[in-house]
């Protein structure tokens, strides 16, 4: 059988998804993995978050990759959350374990900035590691923040980013302080790949802080689904 956790997925109509991998479909059933990151099914699924939430909604009225409900950004300000180890996720990106997450843009004019570790508080100083997909620009860009300033590790331009369908972005941090990001579409083909080294927020093999969070910084909708440890 195929593994899905290096596949993309997209939803069919029975409620399940198929997952293409190694360039032909398989179905799998549509049950949530014990350990997702987010995947917005939960009753109140902003209690884990503290920050602004601006124009979000989560609700079924947007695309989905996996169950029934996805988080959408929709005009106006905002959103920009976060949520730390404790605050209500079944589980937080940690040094060693890959991880994905599912965003798209239906009209291809937005950008978003992925949080996955460091020192919460994306209104504040936001310290840690950031991913931005940008819609807008055509372009990726991977970087720390320290103290409110932003150091970019990696960036690309011109890359292909696809509107109105599902971008796979997929991270992973070793304890060396290896950091890959690779953005994949919906059939699975790389449209980028960024890279460094750095482990400032990293000690004794794990991050300083376990925290997630999402930050809008250019208008326009987005949708994110799915976030979850995978196989690299």
């Amino acid at each position: 059988m195929p593994d899905p956790s290096n596949a993309t997925a997209a939803p069919v109509e029975n409620g399940g998804f198929v997952w293409k991998v190694g360039g032909r479909a398989a179905s799998f059933p549509s049950a949530i993995p014990d350990s997702v990151i987010e995947n917005w099914e939960r009753s109140s699924p902003l209690d884990a978050y503290s920050g602004q939430f601006g124009s979000l909604t989560v609700d079924t009225n947007a695309s989905v990759v996996n169950g029934s409900y996805s988080a959408k950004r929709g005009s106006g300000t905002g959103p920009s959350f976060w949520s730390t180890a404790g605050d209500g996720l079944d589980y937080y990106p940690e040094v060693g374990t890959p991880h994905q997450v599912a965003v798209q843009a239906p009209n291809g004019d937005a950008g978003i900035h992925g949080y996955f570790a460091g020192t919460g508080d994306l209104a504040g100083s936001g310290d840690g590691y950031h991913w931005t997909t940008w819609w807008a620009s055509d372009e990726v860009q991977l970087y720390r923040r320290d103290g409110g300033s932003a150091t970019t590790l990696d960036s690309a331009t011109g890359v292909g980013l696809p509107s109105a369908e599902w971008v796979s972005v997929k991270t992973r941090h070793q304890s060396d302080g290896t950091l890959d990001v690779v953005w994949l579409d919906s059939s699975g083909s790389e449209i980028a790949a960024l890279s460094d080294t750095d482990s400032t927020y990293i000690s004794n093999d794990s991050y300083d802080a376990q925290c997630v969070g999402l930050h809008t910084f250019e208008g326009g909708q987005w949708v994110h689904d799915f976030h979850r440890p995978v196989e690299w």
